[in-house]
């Protein structure tokens, strides 16, 4: 469109437009240095119609330029914009500032390999750090704009009304409400009801880093009013070291979980699937009371690479008929020793309080293995066994052509053990669609059980690449998805000898596919799917297991947040 010097270089400028305004890209301009063909500048912004949720507008303005001399080009400032004009019409707005400026930029000098294991950490200080400290610090002086903006939000952040707003987000997304030292929550596992318990209320606290922040103490009391029982957790954790991450905790927990369902004790608030909350009053005819006794202990060995080792000596009561071995057990024990590593390489953390978040790099995948030993004559335990997990996870982005969420599991249990200390692999008979890697949205409430698989679970998000192309249905953004799940497996002779007493199915005879289409992002948050059961649908299967309900077709409603 034009040329111009910037930086005593002659420079063209290239205006770029959409072919499409509703596609998740930019538009603006960019400025090419001649014979160099480096980028210098850019000015660059996603249009209002593009197919975002809660944001008007997104604009990049970033200069490039040579460093000492080379013929690297390095960005030496970057200003980014992010309008969120649409957040709550009429109610609700916010516009998101960032200024980035880089100076003294070291090229061509090599250092000991213990720098490069370094990752980008906030000093514990920086918060506390006085005003003069950053007046010295800055590469530019402060302007008087940036001067009266800062002193607006600090006198905003001081309203009463901004304040409940924030703590009100805050329950809406985490489920706990705000007290100081200690929030109450999440709402979302206050009620539930099952066979056994009837109706079932709950508790929750936990304390926050106005508290402490090095330790933790969380928990919950819940009561059934059937059973007439108190069901309570008790846990406290310790960061030992934040850099690098060190972390203890012991637990203390009497309650009453789904048959293949375990208490996820590092994770710590409750589960927002629609999912979850509903499968608590579903099918629960098969329960079991645990009381568990429980440590840990987790360190970071290296940039990305977690690792965790746990003691947990658990008494299980079935609390329905469950028949191993010499016939029907009511208690028994189980010690164990659980060794987790997770392998997320160049991932970053973000910190808050006791609080540790892990955002993987887009283009790694993450690496989850696990080894659980249970020892037989320790405190009570009844067997001894091993069994061994390995994970692959990853989102993977193709730009305009959306994402890819891919999860493979493969598990093996080398030892002969009552079926739910086995995988009882999670079914969904509720109308509420899960996400999760684990859960297959056709399959019956304990239906498979097995000591051996492979499974494998796809989705891909076009982020509305057909649909933003549909006349008048491209106004409304919705987003349209593929979905496919498969599991192989099954259980092993002795393992099928032991617990030939109790009711359930096995993988031996072929993999378990369920597959389907879904729209998302209706009114932004909401996704329907339509799946189909593959397998497992013949006469001869049916005619087998009588006793459940199986349809070769499945609509789940489901929530989805983001951008």
């Amino acid at each position: 469109m034009d040329s111009l010097y910037i930086n005593g270089r002659k420079c063209y400028k290239l205006d770029i437009k959409h072919k499409n305004k509703q596609d998740l890209a930019f538009e603006g301009s960019i400025w090419i240095a001649d014979t160099l063909f480096a980028l210098t500048q850019l000015d660059l912004s996603i249009a209002e119609d593009a197919n975002l949720n809660y944001v008007k507008t997104i604009r990049i303005q970033q200069t490039l330029d040579t460093v000492a001399n080379s013929t690297i080009w390095f960005p030496t400032k970057t200003r980014i914009v992010i309008d969120f004009g649409n957040l709550m019409k009429g109610l609700m707005s916010g516009l998101l500032k960032s200024y980035t400026s880089n100076q003294n930029i070291v090229v061509g000098k090599s250092n000991p390999t213990e720098f490069y294991k370094k990752t980008n950490t906030t000093a514990e200080d920086a918060k506390i750090k006085t005003a003069n400290y950053w007046l010295r610090s800055r590469h530019e002086p402060y302007s008087l704009a940036e001067y009266q903006s800062e002193k607006l939000i600090d006198s905003i952040n001081r309203m009463p009304i901004v304040k409940n707003t924030v703590n009100v987000f805050y329950l809406l997304g985490l489920g706990f409400w705000d007290f100081g030292k200690f929030e109450v929550g999440p709402y979302f596992n206050a009620y539930s009801f099952n066979q056994y318990e009837g109706n079932r209320i709950k508790v929750g606290i936990r304390t926050t880093k106005k508290f402490s922040e090095q330790w933790s103490i969380r928990g919950y009391l819940a009561y059934g009013f059937l059973d007439k029982g108190f069901k309570w957790n008790l846990q406290t954790d310790k960061i030992i070291s934040r850099f690098p991450w060190k972390k203890a905790g012991v637990q203390w927990r009497s309650d009453i979980d789904q048959l293949g369902v375990n208490y996820n004790f590092g994770a710590s608030t409750g589960n927002l699937s629609v999912f979850d909350i509903a499968a608590q009053s579903g099918n629960n005819l098969k329960l079991v009371r645990k009381q568990e006794y429980r440590a840990w202990y987790e360190a970071e060995i290296y940039n990305g690479i977690t690792t965790r080792i746990a003691f947990q000596n658990i008494n299980n009561k079935p609390l329905f008929n469950l028949d191993f071995g010499d016939g029907n057990k009511t208690v028994f024990n189980t010690t164990e020793i659980n060794l987790n590593a997770r392998i997320a390489l160049d991932a970053s953390y973000v910190q808050n309080g006791i609080e540790r978040l892990s955002i993987a790099d887009p283009k790694l995948p993450v690496l989850n293995i696990n080894y659980l030993v249970g020892i037989k004559g320790l405190l009570g335990g009844e067997f001894g066994y091993h069994k061994v997990t390995l994970g692959i996870s990853q989102v993977k982005r193709f730009g305009l052509y959306g994402r890819l969420n891919y999860n493979l599991t493969a598990v093996k249990t080398f030892s002969t053990i009552p079926y739910n200390l086995l995988d009882v692999h999670r079914g969904n008979e509720t109308l509420f669609l899960s996400q999760s890697a684990n859960v297959f949205n056709t399959m019956n409430f304990f239906e498979f059980v097995s000591d051996q698989y492979i499974a494998a679970k796809v989705e891909h998000h076009f982020n509305g690449l057909l649909l933003n192309r549909v006349p008048l249905i491209k106004k409304l953004k919705w987003r349209e998805l593929l979905v496919a799940n498969a599991i192989y497996g099954g259980l092993s002779a002795k393992n099928l000898a032991f617990n030939e007493g109790n009711t359930f199915s096995t993988l031996n005879r072929r993999p378990y596919v369920e597959a389907g289409v879904g729209i998302e992002n209706i009114f932004t948050i909401f996704r329907i799917d339509l799946l189909y059961r593959l397998t497992y649908t013949d006469a001869e299967y049916l005619a087998e297991r009588p006793d459940v309900f199986i349809s070769p077709y499945y609509v789940k409603f489901g929530l989805s947040f983001g951008l």
